[in-house]
């Protein structure tokens, strides 16, 4: 059964998410704690927690879309590859790139311009934070974790998928058990239950999960969440997942889904871009109505430059990608 992918609600949630991360990263520390536009984006950080969520729904929904199985294992990881990697080692140059131009500015007090060749090497393999070391760009965590996700759901769907229910059971419950495996140096384990309520979320909706083991599974998972995560993230994660789950179409408009579009472009981008602008401003004393002016050029231009990437390289090796296929 060809499964429908094209889902408003995920391409509009994407695009909430990478707007959330991009603000919360704007205003912290450029406008004043208690203030009302700091609060707003106060727990922007979260946006993070939706990506795993539709990461969870989207890899799961497509793979049994593409009738994955698990002799094409490689072939999942090149087209993971080919979609994610080129946007990210670009992202790492022009970081690169820019830190070396704000060397040559006349007000720069920092450290002399060098580049550190094993943290490059380091951020290759997502073993940055094997190494302690530290990230170019503070969003990359996040890319790590998604990283050994796709490894990791590429071994187990053909598991979770089996019409064998307690092979499914098993599946499912194994990977909850993974929550007590979270380590410093296992974050993917910190999160697995947020990706594993998209997973049963995709199953659920492709009629491969009954009712009765769903709605089990959604009230384990549920009630792991909350013991696990804070308030705001468990708040997050059930509005995210209750939206996937029963509002297929809400807001299909076309603000968010051009946002949708570019959401990964924005988030790879928006910190060296963006948020040099902020930095810039913090140097002057500007009043709440002149950051506001600062918040809203940032943005634009954030938006601007992630809109050029997004056609010039993300697109063209999204279309790469897509081209791939599990069954030649």
């Amino acid at each position: 059964m060809k499964l429908n992918n094209n889902i408003p609600a995920i391409n509009a949630l994407r695009g909430i998410a990478a707007l959330m991360v991009t603000l919360f990263h704007f205003t912290k520390g450029f406008f004043e704690e208690d203030s009302i536009v700091r609060n707003s984006f106060r727990y922007g950080w979260t946006g993070v927690e939706i990506f795993f969520v539709i990461s969870g729904f989207v890899i799961t929904w497509s793979m049994m879309n593409a009738n994955y199985k698990i002799r094409n294992y490689g072939t999942f990881l090149v087209k993971r590859l080919i979609r994610i990697e080129p946007p990210y080692l670009i992202s790492i140059l022009v970081v690169i790139f820019l830190n070396f131009l704000s060397t040559l500015s006349s007000s720069y007090n920092g450290q002399a311009f060098s580049v550190d060749v094993g943290n490059i090497l380091l951020h290759l393999g997502y073993f940055v934070r094997l190494f302690d070391e530290t990230w170019f760009n503070p969003v990359y965590w996040s890319l790590e974790i998604e990283f050994h996700f796709y490894l990791l759901i590429a071994l187990l769907i053909p598991l979770l998928i089996h019409t064998n229910r307690i092979i499914q059971i098993l599946s499912l419950t194994f990977l909850l058990l993974g929550i007590f495996l979270k380590t410093e140096y296992t974050p993917l384990f910190k999160y697995i239950d947020i990706f594993l309520i998209g997973i049963v979320i995709a199953l659920f909706k492709a009629n491969k999960l009954s009712k009765a083991i769903f709605y089990s599974f959604v009230f384990v998972i549920t009630t792991s969440i909350i013991i696990q995560h804070n308030w705001i993230i468990s708040t997050v994660v059930i509005v995210t997942s209750t939206i996937i789950l029963f509002k297929e179409n809400i807001l299909n408009h076309s603000l968010f889904s051009y946002l949708g579009k570019i959401s990964f472009s924005l988030y790879l981008l928006h910190v060296p871009f963006g948020g040099r602008i902020i930095n810039i401003a913090k140097r002057f004393d500007f009043n709440e109505l002149g950051k506001l002016m600062v918040l809203a050029v940032a943005l634009i231009v954030s938006i601007g430059i992630s809109h050029l990437f997004y056609h010039l390289i993300e697109k063209p090796f999204h279309n790469k990608a897509k081209k791939i296929n599990y069954n030649k």
